[in-house]
């Protein structure tokens, strides 16, 4: 079976400290926001939880910072060079180089200004598994 990308949404507080940005990728245990996915051909809406014992090692090796959702290819940093993530507590924390780039002037600007709402991350998994709860 081959990898399958996953893109997630990284919402709060982004600080740039000299030519890098720093925040919080992940949460564990904390509802998204209402997300919707295609099953079986039809619409489905739900929350995502993730589990501290979700992510292993291997997904973090190929995980690229985004500057925007649904422009996903406008990445800014990837591990091992230019992005690294960090386990803590309540989830994984980041830290993206930002390179002199048009992409990454915009989101230096727009950190400065404070109206950068975050960033979103690509990553490889080997599948998705999932639980509906009441």
């Amino acid at each position: 079976m081959g990898k399958v990308a996953e893109n997630r949404a990284a919402t709060g507080s982004v600080v740039l400290e000299g030519n890098k940005i720093t925040g919080q990728w992940m949460v564990f245990n904390d509802p998204s926001e209402l997300m919707m996915a295609e099953r079986n051909g039809k619409n489905v809406f739900f929350r995502e939880v993730i589990t501290p014992d979700a992510i292993d090692d291997t997904m973090l090796m190929d995980l690229q910072c985004c500057a925007d959702h649904r422009e996903i290819e406008k990445y800014l940093g990837r591990t091992p060079t230019s992005l690294r993530v960090e386990r803590n507590d309540s989830g994984y924390s980041y830290e993206c180089d930002l390179l002199d780039s048009a992409t990454a002037n915009e989101v230096r600007q727009q950190v400065e200004r404070g109206d950068y709402a975050g960033n979103s991350f690509k990553m490889y998994v080997k599948a998705d598994t999932w639980e509906l709860q009441a």
